[in-house]
């Protein structure tokens, strides 16, 4: 798998939706992951996450949410939630979509990131469309339920499927278009913990 600790690449499906594989009855309320991309290039950075929290609505509170931050000079937090009604996710790979903001894998190395949000204390609207094309393998930081959490039944799984990516693409900030092709990185976790 990963001798020497050197990265190695995986196959899409373990970079997929993992809920319906983790159903144990134990804590399943408690169910989270996202998947999380980053770029930098010499004038800003930029960061997007799509997490997902009880997606079975066991505690009638489950949510899908986007966050995303931009680091341009001062930092823009941005945020959009809907209900876990509005999240879709594919077993087979990772394809994502909560509300109008999409993952989609086009093979296993190419992926495309949009959507949007607005930033949290000035409501300027951030909007981003970049495809992520993998050239540094993939490495499991956490192949295997590791406890992660304050109870002893708490757990997660963490890969990091693009331990390196060439990201070409724009991003959008109050109507201001800027490129954001740069380098990248791609993670992905999933369990249940507190």
């Amino acid at each position: 798998m990963q001798e020497n600790g050197l990265p190695t690449q995986v196959s899409l499906k373990e970079d997929a939706y993992h809920y319906k594989y983790s159903l144990d009855g134990i804590n399943d309320n408690l169910y989270t992951e996202w998947w999380y991309f980053n770029v930098y290039n010499e004038g800003r950075q930029f960061l997007v996450c799509y997490l997902l929290f009880d997606p079975g609505n066991l505690t009638g509170i489950g949510d899908a949410e986007v966050h995303a931050v931009v680091y341009d000079g001062m930092p823009l937090i941005g945020f959009t939630s809907t209900s876990v009604s509005n999240f879709t996710a594919d077993y087979e790979k990772p394809n994502v979509t909560i509300g109008s903001n999409t993952l989609l894998a086009l093979n296993d190395t190419t992926f495309v990131v949009n959507g949007s949000c607005y930033d949290i204390y000035q409501n300027i609207p951030i909007q981003w469309n970049l495809t992520y094309i993998l050239d540094v393998g993939s490495w499991f930081g956490a192949p295997e339920p590791m406890l992660a959490g304050h109870r002893p039944d708490d757990w997660m799984q963490w890969l990091s499927y693009m331990t390196g990516a060439n990201v070409h693409g724009t991003i959008t900030i109050g109507g201001t278009t800027y490129d954001m092709s740069g380098r990248g990185y791609h993670d992905h976790n999933w369990g249940e913990s507190l």
